[in-house]
């Protein structure tokens, strides 16, 4: 076996390691969550305001429903709502077609 097959089965097994590491916290964390047994501090701050901003920010189509009321507000809602009406509609027939084909 030459050095360079060594070393990359060396690597795929450190590879390998962390990930069975991560499987396995993973899986802790999931069995802890349907317990009930929550993290120290998460039910305290769940709905806090300082976090607010960011669980919007990641809740869907929160980013399309600022740029709208952003725009509605400097360009007015006459030049906005076709242009939301456009994307918007071509985006989801899109997403349609793109689902039916797979």
């Amino acid at each position: 076996m030459n050095h360079r097959t060594r070393l990359r089965r060396e690597h795929e097994s450190v590879v390998l390691a962390r990930m069975e590491l991560a499987r396995t916290q993973l899986l802790i964390a999931n069995i802890g969550l349907r317990l009930g047994q929550y993290p120290a501090g998460a039910r305290d701050n769940a709905l806090s305001l300082a976090n607010l901003g960011h669980a919007l920010s990641a809740a869907p189509r929160v980013t399309l429903l600022g740029s709208a009321a952003l725009g509605s507000i400097v360009f007015g809602p006459k030049r906005v709502v076709p242009i939301l009406a456009r994307t918007g509609l071509l985006g989801w027939v899109v997403r349609n077609i793109r689902l039916q084909s797979r």
